[in-house]
């Protein structure tokens, strides 16, 4: 008995560790193009923590599907997958990318790739990982399909329908996840509604009545979702006859010469607000800006953000309202395989979770004011 349960262990740990080197390998084609090298194989297991055979091991399965190509004394390469079309090929494209996939490894769009990806394996498929510009005219969609001999897709974060409707005319089964529109026939996973109206209303049940938003929306890039997350901000706060302060409203970045100074107006407005709706992929530089300017989290100031997964790495612990990465993924496979090979079928989400966190400080009811002295000035 002992010893099976060894084995087992020994089993579970293996596995892991193909899941991590399959992850880390993909990250690493996500960042090139047809016929770039990966880096050498000692840089690679130095950047991984990950062992060589482990490394190898996953190369060489991803070169028998034709994705990678190893030349002796040259390297590791993208290969262009002129190859013969395979049906349990399935490829998970990063479709109007701007930057998410060179991001954090920890944000909500790498998370939910890397998640789709190593999914494919236990759902029947061998997977690659592609990626088209936002700024790529729609026909580079058209001659991926025709270059990969692409016959199964899951498009990723897409901004307009037309992406969809193009591997519909070439006949791919494909799933769209997350689009950036409001799809008009599925499969297609999309995002909750909602989300800003449930961070809102648990601000507003620990008495917060000022509360301010850091929102996404770009101008000249298309974003539906971001757009209404911005609405159900504004209408909450209008349908409670609530007042919102132009400096209350703040437009992300991730750079803090650029964010702290809209931060500081924020604060600076006549009426500081007590509390924040923002995003965990900019948790960091909220907190970084707390931290700095001696704010206390859950104390003299209030965050809640939306969420893949339960906040970790912050202190406090923040309050968040959770789209999971995980379910969206399952979600995301269930709807593709049941979906026919005309591409028919259901639009979905997954349930919103709260996160109780430590960031949110409880006011007395309907006031508004801060639970400690915070200057109304920062």
């Amino acid at each position: 008995m002992r010893k099976r349960r060894k084995m087992n262990h020994s089993t579970g740990k293996n596995a892991l560790k193909r899941q991590k080197a399959e992850a880390y390998i993909q990250m690493k084609i996500a960042q090139l193009n047809a016929g770039e090298a990966l880096p050498p194989i000692r840089q690679m297991i130095a950047e991984s923590g990950i062992g060589r055979n482990v490394l190898e091991n996953c190369i060489a399965r991803l070169a028998a599907l034709k994705i990678l190509e190893t030349r002796d004394r040259s390297g590791i390469y993208l290969s262009d997958c002129s190859g013969e079309q395979d049906e349990r090929i399935i490829d998970v494209i990063a479709c109007s990318e701007i930057g998410y996939m060179s991001a954090d490894p920890n944000t909500y769009a790498r998370e939910l790739v890397n998640m789709l990806l190593r999914q494919s394996a236990p759902n029947g498929y061998a997977s690659r990982l592609l990626r088209v510009s936002y700024y790529a005219p729609l026909e580079e969609y058209r001659e991926l399909i025709r270059r990969y001999k692409i016959r199964n897709a899951m498009l990723i974060m897409p901004h307009c329908c037309e992406i969809g409707r193009i591997f519909e005319a070439e006949n791919v089964k494909h799933i769209v996840v997350l689009p950036r529109y409001y799809p008009s026939q599925g499969p297609a996973v999309i995002d909750a509604p909602g989300m800003v109206t449930r961070m809102m209303q648990y601000l507003y049940e620990h008495g917060h009545r000022r509360i301010s938003l850091m929102h996404t929306v770009d101008l000249g890039f298309l974003s539906l979702t971001d757009l209404l997350r911005r609405e159900e901000y504004y209408r909450f706060m209008s349908e409670r006859n609530l007042r919102v302060l132009p400096d209350w409203v703040v437009h992300y970045s991730t750079d803090e010469k650029v964010l702290f100074p809209r931060l500081d107006a924020m604060f600076g407005s006549s009426e500081p607000p007590t509390a924040l709706v923002t995003f965990d992929w900019i948790l960091k530089y909220v907190y970084d800006y707390c931290k700095q300017k001696s704010i206390a989290v859950g104390r003299d100031f209030s965050i809640i953000a939306a969420s893949g997964q339960e906040p970790a790495g912050f202190v406090p612990v923040p309050a968040a309202v959770m789209n999971s990465v995980r379910d969206t993924v399952e979600l995301a496979w269930k709807l593709f395989l049941e979906s026919g090979t005309t591409g028919n079928g259901s639009i979905d989400y997954v349930d919103l979770r709260t996160f109780e966190g430590e960031s949110v400080a409880r006011l007395p009811a309907g006031t508004g004011k801060r639970a400690s002295g915070l200057p109304a000035r920062c």
